[in-house]
């Protein structure tokens, strides 16, 4: 399976190392274009953030130079500090995976910080390319556990099944049992054509009394819920359904 770590930083001659070491073991590096576009006082980091990493469904970890963080916290404007740290624990919090934070130098206040904020590691520039490399991978696997609770990871959608809601695009939706049932049929084909009659018989099964157009009304409500996220349920004509 395809693997991908998402990169936000600067440090040209360290983001190249760290793209060798990842490849040697079959992870891809994406430093997205729109960095160039994101200013230090950008308050909309964590809204462009979220949407990037909800876009891939391969990402396994996001590292986010520090700096951006660290010059808040350092920064004597009490109002543009405390703006970094409500960005950081948004990402943290929304993201559906982990953040890793990558510094020069820091505080121990810093470090504190950011971990407070819910970062997944802290990791300095002077650790040797190697470790950094294993100390991002064991970060991506730490949300494993919520399969156990009954959460499964889909790309970059989390199914609660026990909750019958949906972790999409940093946003909690909540699902009846139907809805929950097609989306997930709809998701796990993500990219291809699912046929009516494909997601009446796993839904509803064959026995059933009910109309295929049971399906049409639920993928109606479910475009209703998913409408705030970048995810859109198409139609083909008389065919079926599909999420591109």
């Amino acid at each position: 399976m395809k693997r991908r770590i998402i990169l936000w930083d600067n440090d040209i001659g360290w983001c190249e190392k760290l793209r060798r070491e990842l490849a040697k073991l079959k992870v891809e590096l994406e430093e997205p274009d729109v960095w160039e576009e994101i200013e230090e006082r950008d308050m909309n980091l964590e809204k462009r953030l979220l949407q990037f990493v909800s876009e891939k469904k391969d990402v396994i970890a996001v590292v986010l130079s520090a700096t951006l963080i660290s010059d808040g916290i350092e920064g004597e404007q009490k109002e543009r500090c405390e703006a970094w740290n409500r960005i950081l624990e948004k990402l943290c919090r929304e993201c559906v995976v982990p953040i890793v934070l990558i510094t020069d130098k820091a505080s121990e206040e810093q470090e504190l910080a950011a971990f407070e904020a819910g970062v997944c590691d802290y990791i300095k520039r002077e650790k040797t390319i190697s470790i950094s490399v294993r100390r991002i991978l064991a970060c991506s696997h730490k949300r494993r556990g919520e399969d156990k609770l009954g959460i499964e990871r889909m790309g970059c959608c989390y199914f609660d099944e026990k909750k019958r809601c949906i972790h999409l695009n940093g946003k909690e939706i909540n699902l009846t049992q139907k809805e929950y049932q097609v989306f997930f049929v709809l998701w796990e084909n993500k990219g291809e054509l699912v046929l009516k009659q494909e997601l009446f018989e796993t839904v509803w099964g064959e026995e059933t009394l009910k109309s295929q157009r049971v399906v049409d009304t639920i993928v109606k409500q479910l475009r209703n819920k998913l409408k705030e996220t970048p995810y859109v349920i198409q139609t083909k004509y008389r065919q079926g359904y599909y999420i591109p």
